[in-house]
């Protein structure tokens, strides 16, 4: 998994999305990026963000922690666009620490970078087209989970809480 990463000290691995970062000097709405910290983990976290140029950019809640198998988004604001900090790739490490012990559970390195020019746009709906169907298209879609108990599938609800943060409740499915 492209978002997940050993701590490189045989701990667990630390889930992040995205792992790079984009800033666009002349597109003013990128200049503020949401990371999305994820705990997959039976157990609470506690984390902290830190940043190679830390006068360049500012974090909203850089320390906190996250309940088991929750998630929380953090928002980055690029603070100092110009033409002199563009194509200057900067670092944000995510660190993890068990929550009750505080001990270290592992990193994650993030890249930002601020780049001239504006992002490009999506493409138009027009430009899509429907794919064949296969012979093996009425098959079920496998399903996954989140539990290691064969047969038991969860209903992932995620409910907004203040100040961007969100937390991922399950509900046992039967069937």
């Amino acid at each position: 998994m492209q978002g997940a990463v050993s701590s490189g000290d045989g701990k667990v691995p630390i889930f992040v999305f995205p792992h790079t970062v984009t800033f666009y000097l002349e597109d003013p709405t990128t200049h503020k990026q949401t990371l999305t910290l994820y705990n997959p983990y039976e157990f609470a976290v506690r984390f902290k963000v830190m940043c190679t140029s830390p006068k360049k950019y500012s974090v909203v809640d850089p320390e906190g922690s996250i309940k088991a198998k929750c998630f929380i988004d953090i928002v980055i604001r690029h603070s100092s666009v110009s033409l002199a900090n563009c194509q200057v790739p900067d670092k944000f490490r995510i660190q993890m620490f068990d929550f009750l012990s505080k001990q270290p559970l592992g990193r994650r390195d993030v890249t930002a970078t601020l780049v001239s020019g504006e992002p490009e746009r999506s493409t138009p709906d027009q430009e899509f087209e429907t794919l064949p169907s296969s012979p093996s298209s009425n098959r079920p879609l496998q399903q996954y989970s989140l539990s290691n108990r064969p047969g038991e599938l969860y209903h992932h609800t995620c409910l907004p809480q203040p100040l961007g943060r969100r937390d991922v409740t399950a509900t046992l499915v039967s069937g």
